[in-house]
């Protein structure tokens, strides 16, 4: 029975490894797929951790939670957010007193394992 029990814990370590190592990888590819670039028209939070969802003046909405992008991480409306495919960093810029945008924040991707 020690044996079987051995066994059966060692496949199931194996397999959340595997699931683990899985979903890191996707949510990485993820990251370096996506592309935009636009002005903040709405923002909200989703789930428990407060991840910041946006939506763009392109109409379409993004979730910032590959970017560690929280409640608190200060996106408003009006800011400009600009992602390019093939990169991990998130570039956050607000307007300046003379309303002019800068760089305001870079968010640079993060996984469960960093």
């Amino acid at each position: 029975m020690n044996k079987k029990y051995n066994l059966f814990s060692l496949i199931i370590l194996v397999l959340f490894s595997a699931i683990v190592v899985f979903l890191g990888i996707r949510s990485k590819r993820l990251a370096l797929s996506q592309n935009f670039n636009g002005v903040v028209q709405k923002v909200s939070y989703y789930g428990g951790k407060r991840d910041a969802k946006v939506k763009l003046n392109d109409g379409q909405s993004y979730l910032l939670d590959l970017y560690v992008v929280k409640e608190d991480g200060n996106v408003k409306v009006g800011d400009s957010l600009f992602k390019r495919k093939g990169e991990l960093d998130l570039y956050h810029f607000k307007k300046n007193s003379e309303g002019h945008y800068q760089l305001y924040k870079m968010h640079s991707y993060s996984s469960f394992f960093d």
